[in-house]
């Protein structure tokens, strides 16, 4: 058995599936931590001191954060990843995923679909398209 941070895992697949969710939550959490330290005035040299990486690694991190803040808000993936990481229960997992105000793809008011698509939205950050064949 393999004890990781606040968990305990008892295969070597629970272990890496934990660890890519603990991957997944700390990048989300440095990029949210970067985007409001910049915010804020400090310069990208005083983060880089703090987090212990390179400006260049943080500008490209900022530079990231800045133009699509929609992209750090949380998801229902988010909180897969925490109940994956061990960060939180089953319970609390359901209750959000139940409880979330979900939003589904819509109709373009402007302009045309693109080729072949009666019906364009988003899933997550990645537009996509609904062919006429799954439209009904």
């Amino acid at each position: 058995m393999w004890e990781g941070v606040g968990m305990t895992v008892i295969d070597t697949r629970s272990a890496l599936a934990a660890n890519s969710a603990r991957e997944h939550l700390l990048r989300l959490d440095r990029l949210r931590l970067i985007g409001k330290a910049h915010s804020e005035g400090l310069t990208l040299r005083q983060i880089a001191d703090l987090l212990e990486i390179s400006p260049t690694q943080v500008g490209r991190l900022a530079h990231r954060a800045e133009p699509r803040p929609d992209e750090l808000e949380v998801t229902p993936a988010e909180v897969i990843y925490q109940r994956s990481a061990g960060a939180i229960t089953d319970e609390e997992m359901m209750d959000t995923l139940v409880n979330w105000r979900y939003t589904y793809g819509s109709v373009p008011t402007g302009g045309r679909p693109a080729d072949g698509c009666v019906r364009q939205g988003k899933l997550g950050r990645r537009p996509v398209c609904v062919p006429a064949r799954l439209a009904q």
